[in-house]
């Protein structure tokens, strides 16, 4: 347990924003497999101990929680990189209109909630490579988010349309909201 927990808190893979998304997921998987696995063994091993009238080890499981505690960390800061990279790429090709269905400000706030708490959670935010990574892209979503929260609201009317079109200098038409993107 606490060689597995030197591992996640060490490896370069975990630590280098430029590690290849495939391989951080498989190391995730691999990760969570084998914590899994250790939990199964401590709690197995701590009812044979009780059976026999011993106190379980709390050592041991304060180490596993502490293993537990690295991995979900890792795992949240990694899966929320993986998932904006993914997203600000999708986001790019969206209509308004798939924009609004998509809602894109509930996302974006989603994520600013996830990257705040992330930033609290790390002992050292400016020595993380993988933070500053998505610090980088949380600011590059936050660039954009004000004119995403107008174009995707639902109280943009026809009229508002149609003045917004006006002032970019855009003939408006039926169906534009379905085929301009951003």
């Amino acid at each position: 347990i606490i060689e597995l927990n030197q591992n996640i808190t060490t490896s370069v893979a975990y630590l280098d924003d430029k590690t290849d998304r495939g391989t951080i997921r498989k190391l995730l998987t691999e990760n969570k497999a084998d914590i899994n696995d250790y939990k199964l063994k401590m709690d197995k091993n701590n009812g044979f101990l009780r059976t026999l009238e011993y106190q379980p080890s709390e050592d041991i499981e304060d180490e596993w929680k502490k293993l537990d505690e690295v991995y979900e960390l890792k795992y949240n800061l990694w899966n929320t990189v993986i998932r904006l990279e993914e997203n600000m790429d999708k986001w790019k090709g969206f209509t308004i209109n798939e924009m609004k269905n998509a809602k894109l400000d509930d996302e974006i706030r989603d994520f600013n909630i996830a990257i705040t708490n992330l930033n609290h959670q790390i002992a050292e935010p400016e020595k993380d490579k993988v933070l500053s990574l998505l610090n980088k892209l949380s600011n590059e979503m936050n660039k954009f988010a004000p004119v995403i929260q107008v174009l995707s609201s639902t109280s943009m009317q026809e009229r508002h349309w149609k003045e917004f079109f006006k002032i970019i200098n855009i003939e408006y038409a039926d169906g534009i909201l379905n085929s301009i993107t951003f």
